[in-house]
């Protein structure tokens, strides 16, 4: 039974890794896209971004 239990949160931390390196591919994209608009970043943007990612990949 641990080993079931163990194997689903293996599974888990492999999917939360996976989003997290989406997040990151975004936030570069969006900081290099600020870039070459010359567009300052608020400083809640990309934490505001994140939580919204996260609300919708939570389900």
């Amino acid at each position: 039974m641990s080993l079931i239990k163990e194997a689903l949160s293996l599974k888990e931390i492999h999917r939360i890794e996976e989003l997290k390196g989406k997040v990151e591919k975004i936030e570069n994209f969006l900081k290099k896209r600020d870039k070459e608009t010359k567009r300052k970043i608020k400083p809640g943007e990309i934490s505001e971004f994140k939580r919204e990612s996260a609300t919708k990949y939570k389900s």
